[in-house]
């Protein structure tokens, strides 16, 4: 303690005595050469200066933004006929705050900017990320607040890496949310050879911290068998917030609460599980192609069984004057069939069939913001929800026959801060 205020008050003093002479030069003096020349002149050892240059240096408050914005152009054709949307989106604001207390805890809060109708706004400000974390050694890191998923933050942003571009398939079909208010463990052991992530959630996600009567379960499994190769597989299980004893249930069968109310809505208790599995190679930032696999069945919220698999890849090709130039691309196919208001499959019926195909071209200028002009486009078979009954009703169907197709051009943006 007597030699860190020793140290600031000699370097305070210092300051005050030579910094006019420095900027009377036309000279630039920072705490790097004044801890230079109190060393020169023997006022602290290579030690203490040594100590002082990391604490100078050390920031234990760090502020970035990411903002991610698209001009689109959107058509729709097919069952209810055609139409075009264009214009300017404003998709996500991240404004993020870490403080760091020592080498064992840090703190963080991200608020997250999106549209949400629903609120009666079209934009709103939701709070992402609110925990305290404590990194004890390799194989063990402790979360607790409003923290991040154990699948789609990590392989959205780290390993598909282009969040601005297209989320996954989990977050983009809603089948679980990036974040929720729960408690969290991940660590590596093998030098970093298995990996794992897991956490207990409320399960409604970060936009409703709500208590219930069941909370989630969720974990991810990381194999790293050999440099640039990585297998992931992931499970998932809980009631996505939906678990409740005080909706008018009428039966209770095994695990599952029921609403045998014909007609009405909701397998209220009902559960879900979910399996992932991923299969990725790549090398460092160059490039990194994807295979992965999803099984869903959810009669806590969607009241669908989904089964998806797809394939993805980017790669950094050449480098120009302008920055680096790349592609991108992603294929998936999801299949998804109802489930009744009692929990079963809808039966004799055709499941809704989805297939989506995305290519881009990317720009990624040494300093500055990263474009990418992308075209994509999905087709709907066998509509949901459409001339007939919603998921999670008496008599839930898909429509046969019927289809749409939804095709996008974007110029999409990132700018980080």
């Amino acid at each position: 303690m007597f030699h860190k205020v020793r140290n600031a008050v000699v370097t305070a003093v210092l300051l005050a005595v030579m910094a006019p002479a420095a900027f009377a030069g036309g000279a630039q003096l920072d705490s790097k050469s004044l801890i230079d020349v109190l060393e020169a002149k023997g006022i602290l050892s290579k030690d203490e200066a040594r100590v002082a240059a990391m604490e100078s240096n050390d920031s234990k408050l760090k502020i970035d933004a990411t903002i991610f914005a698209d001009y689109t152009n959107l058509a729709t054709k097919g069952y209810g006929g055609k139409g075009r949307k264009r214009g300017v989106n404003l998709t996500r604001t991240y404004l993020t705050g870490r403080y760091y207390l020592n080498d064992t805890w840090m703190m963080r809060l991200t608020t997250d900017f999106s549209a949400e109708p629903t609120l009666g706004k079209q934009n709103a400000v939701y709070v992402k990320y609110a925990f305290a974390q404590g990194s004890f050694f390799p194989a063990l890191r402790v979360r607790f607040g409003v923290i991040q998923n154990p699948w789609i933050p990590y392989v959205q942003d780290h390993l598909w890496a282009h969040r601005y571009v297209s989320k996954i398939m989990p977050d983009r079909l809603g089948l679980e949310s990036s974040a929720d208010a729960g408690i969290g463990l991940a660590g590596r052991v093998l030098g970093g050879k298995i990996r794992y992530q897991m956490a207990i959630l409320n399960g409604a996600g970060y936009n409703n911290t709500k208590l219930t009567n069941g909370q989630d379960e969720s974990i991810r499994l990381e194999l790293r068998p050999f440099q640039g190769l990585i297998a992931e597989v992931g499970y998932r299980t809980g009631y996505r917030g939906k678990k409740s004893f005080n909706n008018g249930q009428t039966s209770f069968s095994g695990l599952t609460t029921t609403n045998t109310t014909p007609g009405t809505a909701g397998i209220f208790g009902g559960r879900q599980r979910m399996v992932h599995a991923m299969l990725t190679y790549g090398s460092g930032k160059d490039y990194r192609v994807g295979v992965n696999y999803i099984k869903d069945k959810d009669r806590a919220k969607q009241y669908l069984e989904t089964t998806a698999y797809g394939a993805w890849g980017w790669a950094n090709v050449v480098k120009t004057s302008m920055g680096t130039l790349g592609v991108l691309g992603r294929y998936e196919n999801i299949k998804q069939t109802p489930y009744n208001s009692l929990g079963s499959l809808v039966t004799n019926i055709s499941d809704q069939r989805r297939v989506r195909v995305l290519i881009g071209v990317e720009l990624k200028p040494t300093k500055g913001p990263v474009f990418t002009l992308a075209y994509s486009t999905e087709k709907y078979t066998n509509l949901l929800g459409t001339g007939g009954t919603a998921p999670g009703t008496i008599g839930a169907t898909t429509t046969p026959g019927r289809s749409k197709r939804i095709t996008r051009v974007s110029l999409l943006a990132k700018y980080h801060f």
